[in-house]
């Protein structure tokens, strides 16, 4: 016996209705990794932001005082102050040092700036980067009068 044009029709409908909420299942198995994968994107490009500052005011402070125009106590103030206009305000930790050489081309500005990354907790949505701490390293001649 074979089977009619609507049992076919009821058979295709059936298989169309027991596939409905198949796509809301797929979204919430797949939801949690494109959310933690947006979380981690955004941690990221803070601690990006961060280092990007940090890199840029050191320079700053140590291009200043290179020429002369600030003190140790002066750029290492420099630097907190900058910093804490900084997304999140952190704290940071600034050293500069004044190394003396045999040569006058030996004579440089160190300017070392470290961030811990849990500073930034308070916008890290997950933690992710939360181990670290950030830090850079400038070096610069420094300008010597005779």
């Amino acid at each position: 016996m074979g089977l009619g044009p609507l049992s076919v029709l009821n058979c295709l409908l059936r298989g169309a209705r027991e596939e409905r909420g198949v796509s809301a299942v797929e979204f919430a198995l797949i939801a949690p990794a494109l959310v933690a994968l947006m979380g981690g994107i955004v941690e990221g490009s803070l601690l990006f932001y961060t280092w990007g500052n940090m890199e840029h005011i050191g320079r700053q402070a140590a291009r200043s005082a290179a020429i002369g125009e600030f003190t140790r106590e002066e750029a290492e103030t420099f630097i907190v102050a900058g910093m804490a206009q900084s997304v999140g305000a952190p704290n940071v930790t600034a050293t500069v040092t004044f190394a003396s050489g045999s040569t006058p081309i030996e004579n440089e500005v160190i300017v070392n700036v470290s961030v811990p990354a849990t500073e930034l907790s308070k916008f890290q949505p997950f933690g992710l980067f939360r181990l670290i701490t950030l830090s850079t390293r400038v070096t610069m001649h420094r300008e010597v009068s005779s």
